[in-house]
């Protein structure tokens, strides 16, 4: 049996529809420590009808499952038989976890020295990030501490700056955690399961994490021409490679650093 496969735009598509609950604590410059701000925020975050696309075998399974949206797109009866290719409001998503933020600023005039300190430090720990595709077959896949994603279980920024009027020097800190390929994979070397499209094997599930260094600092010429100059990535840290070769295993760009050590310095002038 031929069939045509059409690909063309859903006008029934609908939007997105997410809701996000909040809730934290702020600590803002209490008399003990005047020149401290704390925050902690708790977020989850739900998302229905995501807007996902399809294989022509994976429309046909979910209309013989009786989906009666994705039987719409498709004739298997007529003389000219067709799949249409489009997207659908198919999936949902959702992300669980928290921010921890602190910054402590003090003056250096007590100390008989000019300008300011100031520490900075923001972590955001994913406690679960769970997508559904809503495809026939599927299983819901849970992203958190998948380092081949964008949802390492920890991400934390640090910096330590010093500034005055004229000029400032900052050196910044990024960690991202531990964590996995894929929290999907069963990771075995011997006596393996079968490797299935919803449980693959794999020899080596692990990724591991990565802390760069950077350095910065800006002189201020006048009011109107300033200075910088910055080195990323000082110890020229090497990306970290998913755990085996192969189609689909690679190096991780949204992650992970894979220039290596930058350096960038210019004028900037306000008109």
């Amino acid at each position: 049996m031929t069939v045509q496969q059409r690909t063309i735009g859903n006008v029934n598509l609908r939007p997105e529809i997410a809701r996000n609950s909040v809730f934290g604590i702020v600590l803002a410059q209490p008399t003990w420590a005047p020149g401290l701000s704390a925050s902690i925020d708790y977020f989850d975050i739900k998302v229905r009808d995501v807007i996902s696309s399809l294989s022509i075998q994976q429309e046909v399974d979910l209309c013989t499952a009786g989906n009666k949206e994705i039987c719409g797109a498709m004739d298997l009866t007529s003389a000219t038989k067709y799949v249409t290719a489009q997207a659908f409001n198919l999936a949902s998503m959702r992300d669980k976890g928290f921010d921890v933020e602190a910054v402590y600023r003090m003056g250096l005039a007590d100390l008989g020295l000019p300008g300011h300190l100031t520490w900075r430090a923001l972590g955001s720990r994913t406690l679960s990030f769970l997508t559904d595709s809503g495809v026939l077959g599927t299983i819901p896949s849970e992203g958190a501490g998948v380092n081949m994603g964008n949802t390492p279980k920890w991400k934390v920024l640090a910096s330590q700056g010093w500034d005055n009027d004229k000029a400032s020097v900052t050196l910044s800190e990024r960690w991202i955690s531990d964590g996995v390929y894929s929290n999907e994979f069963i990771e075995c070397q011997t006596g393996c399961p079968v490797s299935t499209v919803v449980h693959p094997t794999i020899f080596d599930n692990r990724m591991k994490g990565a802390f760069y260094v950077d350095i910065g600092a800006t002189y201020k010429f006048s009011n109107k021409l300033t200075g910088y100059a910055k080195i990323d990535n000082v110890a020229n840290v090497d990306p970290v490679d998913a755990p085996q070769s192969g189609p689909g295993f690679g190096i991780n760009p949204a992650l992970y650093d894979v220039l290596g050590r930058q350096y960038r310095a210019g004028l900037r002038y306000n008109f």
